[in-house]
């Protein structure tokens, strides 16, 4: 009996038992075998999320008129300037940024630096090399398009559209989005 008592026990602690693990590939996850789902911890202060994404995200104070010193400001802080991978995700970063500028602000244009990129032959990429193909895209209608010749980066409206556009790396002074994985 004693021993039928120790595993019903054994069994019941490993039901409810957490694990944590990290990795350099995963965030610091805490999974239940039990509900089978996995929550991630909180942001750092100053970094944001929303329900079930494995990112935090960071607006700084700071306007550039640079994508590529817009990179270097979000690797500096241990992040990179944001992929969007989904309409949840797009709306959320699109937000986020009106937040801390609204349409009152002296902005020129209602936008902010995102992670893509495009090469010589105008294929767009996230930062993190991932080709713009085959996933999630939120073009402004006609965009990209190249007008005034080397629009090679990209922007998110942060008013009311929340769509993309291709503007050259060199634009106006704006704000820009980092993410990094929740640690």
């Amino acid at each position: 009996m004693a021993k039928k008592t120790l595993l019903l026990l054994a069994l019941v602690l490993m039901n409810n038992v957490m694990l944590f693990a990290q990795s350099k590939n995963l965030p610091l996850v805490k999974k239940s075998f039990r509900r089978r789902h996995v929550t991630y911890l909180p942001c750092p202060n100053d970094w944001v999320s929303y329900k079930g994404s494995p990112s935090c995200y960071k607006v700084p104070r700071r306007l550039t008129n640079s994508w590529f010193d817009a990179r270097k400001s979000c690797i500096a802080m241990g992040s990179d300037l944001v992929k969007i991978s989904s309409d949840q995700e797009n709306d959320f970063v699109a937000l986020l940024a009106h937040s801390y500028f609204p349409v009152t602000t002296h902005l020129i244009y209602q936008a902010a630096w995102i992670g893509l990129i495009s090469d010589t032959k105008r294929i767009f990429s996230w930062v993190d090399a991932t080709k713009l193909a085959g996933q999630f895209t939120n073009w402004h209608k006609g965009e990209p398009n190249n007008a005034v010749k080397n629009e090679d980066c990209a922007v998110i409206y942060i008013d009311s559209r929340k769509t993309w556009n291709d503007v050259p790396c060199k634009w106006v002074k704006i704000p820009y989005i980092c993410e990094k994985e929740r640690a």
